[in-house]
């Protein structure tokens, strides 16, 4: 698309839309730093009739706080917030509150009002699935919050299950990213319960799978935030070091 659209005047759209579409690759993939820099491409102003919809801004807006969600980059959730808040009052889709109220609960998370995220995650669930959406346009995010929200509530056992959902469903639909955040809270949750071998071994595992992945490049990166969690737990300093 990029190389047919070439010198013609749908150039600046096509790479807007190409660049979104990259970005979804990317973050699926793993591939943080590529899928930050395919969002800005997206959605930098062109100087051409067509451009980018606002409603595909917000999404990508989304996609962005999931990244900065899963590194706990909470001025980064916050700005993205205010963008995505700043395009639906000017939005005609009435499906774009939902992609906001996705923003707002890994907001909510990372500032520490869980009651509040944890009802707005459920909201946004239930109105996820009533309208279908699935893959990478999927609750995966709001889902996760409600496990994370369920542990600080000391509810283990239902955060476990909501920690499988978001890995079966992850898998499903490719996800990886999601698929192994909320595989390593199940590690750590074997850690916790002093299951230190087969935590372990789940990160053992989950290196083994992340490697028969392709064209992956920082999905490593999570597994390795896994582990030093759990070899804090059991002070192991030496691998903890490395």
């Amino acid at each position: 698309m990029r190389f047919d659209a070439q010198g013609t005047e749908l150039e600046g759209f096509i790479g807007q839309l190409t660049s979104a579409a990259e970005s979804h690759i990317d973050f699926a993939m793993g591939r943080f730093n590529d899928c930050i820099m395919h969002i800005e491409s997206a959605i930098k102003p062109v100087n051409e009739v067509l451009q980018i919809g606002i409603d595909e801004q917000i999404g990508l807006l989304r996609l962005a706080s999931m990244k900065s969600f899963i590194f706990d980059e909470t001025e980064r959730i916050e700005e993205d917030l205010q963008k995505a808040q700043s395009l639906s009052t000017v939005s005609k889709i009435p499906h774009n509150h939902l992609m906001v109220m996705a923003i707002h609960t890994m907001y909510l998370f990372q500032i520490g009002d869980y009651r509040k995220a944890y009802e707005a995650a459920s909201i946004a669930n239930s109105q996820f699935s009533k309208l279908n959406y699935v893959g990478c346009f999927g609750p995966l995010d709001v889902l996760f919050v409600m496990a994370r929200c369920l542990l600080e509530f000391a509810r283990p056992k239902e955060a476990e299950e909501k920690f499988l959902l978001i890995r079966a469903l992850s898998e499903k639909w490719s996800q990886w990213s999601w698929y192994f955040m909320a595989d390593g809270f199940l590690a750590r949750d074997l850690a916790l319960q002093g299951k230190v071998t087969e935590a372990l071994e789940a990160i053992k595992n989950a290196r083994q799978l992340a490697s028969k992945i392709e064209f992956t490049q920082e999905l490593d990166d999570i597994i390795d935030i896994n582990e030093i969690f759990i070899r804090y737990q059991v002070k192991d300093f030496d691998r903890l070091g490395i």
